[in-house]
């Protein structure tokens, strides 16, 4: 899903938390995260150089 995918699901003005959670998860998927590396947020946050 992007985010003219979400544009369309919007109710109105407003994006709904759902469709934003949605998406973060399509990205995390796509994503080139070692997944082992991963135990908590921090290094989440490390993987994606947030």
């Amino acid at each position: 899903m992007m985010l003219e995918q979400i544009k369309m699901q919007r109710v109105g003005d407003r994006v709904y938390r759902q469709h934003l959670i949605g998406v973060a998860v399509e990205l995390l998927q796509n994503s080139d995260i070692d997944w082992t590396q991963v135990k908590n947020t921090e290094e989440l946050r490390q993987q994606l150089k947030l």
